[in-house]
């Protein structure tokens, strides 16, 4: 018997619903205290590591990948720093 609370889509469009879904759930990512000081935290000990000015563009564009980190599943301070110190672009922002 099929589910009924699943959509009947044949499997090729099935496969656009859940990178749909997967999508709308990154972007309707909601942020409160908690969050915030997860993101916060991960964003000022990268800041200090990369010897980069808080007011500067380069703070400005990690602050922008930090948080798609987070909307991407990285929740908890552990997982941004792996994240983060994985991340390329992030990487490749740092002052010697």
């Amino acid at each position: 018997m099929r589910n009924l609370d699943e959509p009947a889509l044949p499997p090729h469009i099935r496969r656009d619903w859940d990178k749909m879904h997967r999508m709308k759930t990154f972007l309707e990512k909601t942020f409160g205290p908690t969050e915030l000081a997860i993101v916060e935290t991960a964003l000022g000990e990268w800041i200090d590591e990369a010897n980069v000015e808080r007011q500067s563009p380069e703070a400005e564009l990690a602050a922008a990948i930090v948080i798609n980190l987070f909307r991407e599943g990285n929740d908890t301070v552990p997982a941004m720093r792996k994240a983060i110190s994985a991340h390329r672009g992030l990487n490749d922002l740092r002052h010697p």
